[in-house]
Parts: C-alpha cells; sequence; structure tokens
C-alpha cells in the first residue's frame, strides 16, 4: 500500500507526458489531414 502511494506521483507524471504526446500526435494527423 505505502509503496503504491510512492508510485502514484510518477504514474500521474507519466499519464500526463502520454496525454501531452497523444494531442501532439493527433494534432498532426489532422493538420495533415487538411482539417
Amino acid at each position: 500500500m505505502e509503496r503504491d502511494v510512492a508510485e502514484l506521483p510518477l504514474l500521474v507524471h507519466k499519464n500526463c507526458i502520454e496525454e501531452r504526446q497523444d494531442r501532439r500526435i493527433s494534432r498532426s494527423i489532422r493538420a495533415r489531414s487538411g482539417l
């Protein structure tokens, strides 16, 4: 339990990074398809 709490910030940080990458990728895909 304590270990999970210690790992939480890392998981949240990882999710934020992945979300940012997803947004950048979808934006470039949209730009390529001319929308």
